[in-house]
């Protein structure tokens, strides 16, 4: 019986050492580019990429059919060596400026100091606060001073009388803040007539007080063709074009309202009695507006203001 075929022979297959090394080139071509371009670690990637031109020459040199990936695994290591270096050098540039910026500040303290000092201090929308029975002084320096004025938050209890002064640094007298009888309650605006700061209150009375210092940026805003109506003495902000506004007095018993503006150079752009109106101008752009009054208003801007009102002449 003749013999069966023999099977194949077996084939062995010899793996190309070069395939391995342009794989190898081409990854850490990538990731040396990768590191160069992260501050401060740059550095690594000299080595990454030292290792990426050994490998992409060595699949270079021998037979292998990856030479394309070789090839771009040898430009991302050089690639990733410009990156690098530039990197380094704009970090050396920018550390060695601070470093001498805080030598010729006086040092490290003093430069912080000098930081510190630029940004200017935290402001808190509610300031200082005072409580007493009978006269009293505090002091009176506005929370964030938009504009240069102050807004006190005024509460008086008791019978009698409440007088309170603006004083400057060195004690005198320099503006009126409020004369009335009491009780009291109202928002008062100051840093209004002279040209000193009122850097305390002097309080004579002979009933209890509140006072509270405020930020000029949580009162009311009144914009173009809006309106707002409140009870007392108030401070608005008005924030808009230049416009016509009206006044309308409560029907209450007494002084009807005042308003009086930043925007102007009037002693009052208003003043009438209860149930009258008034028409005024502002000025537009932005002002602080005070009303005083006894009862309740209601003040309207542009298309809100009232046709019935009386002009101020």
């Amino acid at each position: 019986m003749p013999p069966g075929p023999q099977p194949p022979a077996a084939v062995e297959v010899t793996r190309r050492p070069g395939s391995a090394a342009a794989i190898t080139a081409l990854v850490l071509g990538i990731v040396a580019v990768v590191v160069g371009a992260l501050p401060f670690v740059s550095p690594v990637a000299y080595v990454i990429a030292i290792a990426g031109v050994v490998f992409a020459i060595v699949a270079l040199v021998s037979r292998t059919h990856r030479k394309g990936m070789a090839i771009t695994g040898l430009i991302l290591s050089v690639l990733s060596v410009i990156v690098a270096t530039v990197l380094v050098f704009v970090t050396i540039q920018l550390v060695g400026s601070i470093r001498r910026d805080i030598e010729e500040s006086g040092g490290v303290d003093t430069f912080l100091d000098e930081i510190e000092e630029s940004a200017g201090p935290l402001l808190l929308p509610v300031g200082g606060a005072a409580s007493g029975v009978g006269n009293g002084e505090m002091a009176a320096t506005p929370v964030d001073g938009v504009g240069g004025y102050g807004i006190a938050e005024i509460i008086a209890r008791g019978d009698g009388h409440i007088t309170i002064t603006g004083l400057d640094s060195s004690g005198t007298e320099v503006e009126p803040i409020l004369d009335e009888d009491l009780p009291y309650s109202g928002q008062l605006l100051y840093n209004l007539y002279s040209d000193s700061e009122v850097a305390s209150f002097e309080i004579l009375t002979n009933g209890e007080w509140d006072i509270q210092l405020q930020s000029t940026m949580i009162v009311p805003e009144l914009r173009a063709d809006s309106a707002y109506a409140g009870t007392g003495d108030k401070v608005i902000w008005y924030e808009g074009p230049a416009t016509t506004a009206t006044l309308e007095a409560g029907p209450g018993g007494g002084w009807g309202a005042v308003v009086w503006s930043t925007g102007s150079s009037e002693e009052s752009l208003c003043d009438i009695t209860n149930e009258e109106s008034c028409r005024f101008d502002l000025a537009g752009g932005g002002e602080f507006m005070q009303i005083y009054s006894y009862d309740s208003w209601d003040i309207a801007v542009g298309t809100r203001a009232g046709a019935g009102a009386t002009d101020v002449t």
